[in-house]
């Protein structure tokens, strides 16, 4: 590499004022606030990266950026507000104070030529395309209310029994989900939850039907639609096959 190719090198800094190196904050939080000011705007002081590409500069936890970060504030290197983007709520916004903050009997004030943080200044930030660009996706999903995974066997079992999902309790949940796992297991559908719904309602009328139940009793049900296995009695035949009569003569062997 000759001279002249080394001296064109582009090569960018993240300045730190010298007050803050004898501000005694730890070391992620001087790693912090030299990551900060990279992505601050020179003018302003402000930048927006997401909470992940913090940690991923870093080199540590998102965590550890929240520890740092509020060492940073404590001493008035860097403030912090909440940002929102077409109603969503977004990465924060942060300022990164070059200026030494004033003290005034043991209260730390920012000194006045330090620039404020303000509406106008979120929403007129100079870089605020550029910077969009490199939020962190993930973090913004996970900011996003998140939809359950369609389960059509779970929505038929909590069909059939009845049960309101918006007030279960977590060992509710887990009778169910243990449930649901035993008819898994012999590959039931959610067609064969309803039919032997149906079929449990028609053998035990009287008795409540519950997940737990209906699992213990799925061999015993009828699968076929409209039929239920019925007990017999001792004789071999069905109790509605005979009537008493017949029965006692088929106990004694016959006519």
């Amino acid at each position: 590499m000759s001279l002249d190719e080394s001296v064109t090198t582009d090569i960018t800094f993240a300045i730190v004022p010298e007050w803050f190196i004898d501000s005694g904050v730890s070391d992620k939080a001087f790693r912090l606030y030299a990551v900060l000011a990279k992505y601050a705007d020179n003018e302003d002081g402000t930048a927006y990266p997401g909470r992940a590409k913090l940690a991923k500069r870093m080199g540590c936890s998102r965590s550890s950026v929240d520890r740092a970060l509020e060492e940073l504030i404590a001493v008035g290197a860097v403030s912090k507000k909440r940002r929102q983007v077409n109603g969503r709520w977004t990465s924060s916004l942060y300022t990164v104070y070059k200026i030494a903050p004033r003290r005034t009997h043991a209260t730390i004030t920012t000194d006045e030529a330090t620039p404020r943080l303000t509406d106008e200044t979120t929403s007129s930030h100079p870089r605020r395309k550029e910077l969009d660009q490199e939020l962190d996706q993930k973090e913004l999903l996970a900011a996003a209310p998140r939809k359950r995974k369609p389960d059509l066997l779970w929505d038929a079992m909590v069909e059939v029994c009845g049960i309101n999902t918006a007030t279960l309790t977590k060992n509710e949940r887990g009778r169910i989900n243990e449930a649901l796992k035993q008819l898994r297991e012999v590959s039931a559908t959610p067609d064969d939850i309803r039919r032997k719904a149906s079929a449990y309602r028609k053998t035990w009328p009287d008795v409540s039907m519950t997940p737990t139940a209906l699992a213990s009793h799925w061999s015993s049900l009828e699968s076929k639609p409209g039929r239920v296995s019925k007990p017999k009695c001792e004789c071999g035949q069905p109790f509605d096959a005979h009537d008493e009569e017949f029965h006692e003569i088929l106990l004694r062997g016959g006519y």
